[in-house]
This record gives C-alpha cells, sequence and structure tokens, in this order.
C-alpha cells in the first residue's frame, strides 16, 4: 500500500501536466500572433513619435533661421548706423581744416599787403 500511493501520484501528475504537441503549436503560434501584433502597435508609436520630433526639429530650425535673419538686419543697421556717424565726423573734420586753410591763406594775403 505505501508504494501504490506513491506511484498513483506520479501516475496522475504525468498524465494532467502532459500536453499534446498540437496544443504546444497552437500556444506558440498564439504567443507569436501577441508578439507581433505588439511590435506592431511599439513600431507604429516610434513612427508617430519620430515624425512628432521631426515637426519639433523643424519648428526648432525656422525659429532659428528667423532669429538669425531678425539679428543679421540689426547688426546690418548697426554697421549702417555707425558709418553715418563716422561720415558726418569726416565731414566736419574736413569742413573745420577747409575753414582753417582759408582763414590762414586771408591772413597770410592780408600781411603781405601791408
Amino acid at each position: 500500500m505505501r508504494r501504490i500511493i506513491p506511484v498513483i501520484c506520479l501516475l496522475a501528475a504525468f498524465t494532467t501536466n502532459a500536453q499534446t504537441n498540437e496544443s504546444l503549436k497552437a500556444q506558440a503560434a498564439q504567443i507569436k500572433q501577441q508578439i507581433d501584433s505588439t511590435n506592431r502597435s511599439l513600431e507604429a508609436t516610434m513612427n508617430r513619435l519620430k515624425q512628432s520630433q521631426d515637426s519639433a526639429r523643424t519648428a526648432q530650425i525656422q525659429k532659428d533661421a528667423a532669429r538669425n535673419g531678425e539679428m543679421i538686419l540689426r547688426l546690418y543697421n548697426e554697421r549702417q548706423a555707425k558709418q553715418k556717424k563716422q561720415m558726418f565726423l569726416y565731414l566736419g573734420l574736413g569742413i573745420f581744416f577747409l575753414a582753417v586753410l582759408v582763414f590762414g591763406l586771408m591772413r597770410k594775403g592780408k600781411k603781405k599787403v601791408s
């Protein structure tokens, strides 16, 4: 009796846990379908993420281009203002030295006459 009970329990465990080859194939097919559907959903998510990153990158590039354009325009205007200021300075100095030359020539001419 002591030997029969463990043998019956052992045989019962083997028969209850045994799986047929067809059930294993069915489970493998089901698992493969689940993996494929998960892969498809992950690929779709990655594509959407890539598109959003591309649109964000494009928006950032457009912002940078606009900012750079504004900066170039500001630098151009500053340079124009500096050149204008320099032109007036040179023009003023030229007129001043012309007046000094004319005044000096007029004074020399008067001294020779007297």
